[in-house]
């Protein structure tokens, strides 16, 4: 059985229509590019440098909120001296109980 014949259609440049290698990123014409190709390394690299900058806003954000622990507005100087001072009259010492089977 015989195979159909494939025409080879040349490709041909979007803008002067004249006929381009298959495999032609410009035309060999006018020099135009033939697909719009995206630049994978660019977009990585810019992706990368915005992912950087906000990193760093964040930490320095955590850098300016997480200051020096204060403590609650309603417990006063005063109070936290007698809380930590002695007692004046402290409890009476227990005597240690016996251990168990005596």
């Amino acid at each position: 059985m015989d195979e159909p014949v494939r025409e080879t259609h040349p490709e041909v440049c979007h803008r002067c229509l004249q006929p381009v290698p298959p495999k032609a990123q410009k035309c060999p014409h006018c020099g135009d590019p033939l697909a719009q190709k995206v630049n994978m390394p660019l977009l990585l690299g810019m992706f990368g440098l915005l992912m950087v900058v906000v990193i760093a806003f964040f930490a320095i954000r955590l850098m300016n909120t997480g200051g020096a622990v204060q403590p609650p507005s309603d417990v006063t100087l005063q109070e936290q001296q007698e809380q930590n001072a002695p007692h004046p009259n402290p409890p009476p010492e227990q005597a240690p109980k016996p251990a168990l089977g005596q």
